[in-house]
């Protein structure tokens, strides 16, 4: 993948078994269809433990935040849509 360096990465913790989670995955997928200038990835803990435990993903559904490389934020539980927006802008 080939994007600019200070461009924000935002990252979706989720397990197959949370219902708030399924609620936060359309609302996620929602907000990259939208949000061109940002990347988003979704990490199922179930199925990556290793990766929840290296950012101290305790709570699904949990968002981390990066930019140039850098984590910027941590956010737990269910988030809104203009939350979401703010979480990647600030």
């Amino acid at each position: 993948m080939n994007s600019p360096p200070d461009m924000p990465v935002l990252v979706e913790f989720h397990a197959p078994f949370c219902m708030t989670c399924r609620k936060m995955m359309a609302r996620f997928s929602k907000m990259s269809k939208k949000k061109r200038d940002a990347i988003f990835l979704s990490v199922n803990v179930k199925e990556h433990k290793s990766v929840a435990s290296m950012y101290n993903v305790k709570d699904v559904p949990s968002f981390v935040l990066f930019r140039s490389g850098s984590l910027i934020a941590q956010y737990k539980g269910a988030i809104s849509e203009r939350e979401l927006l703010k979480l990647i802008e600030s």
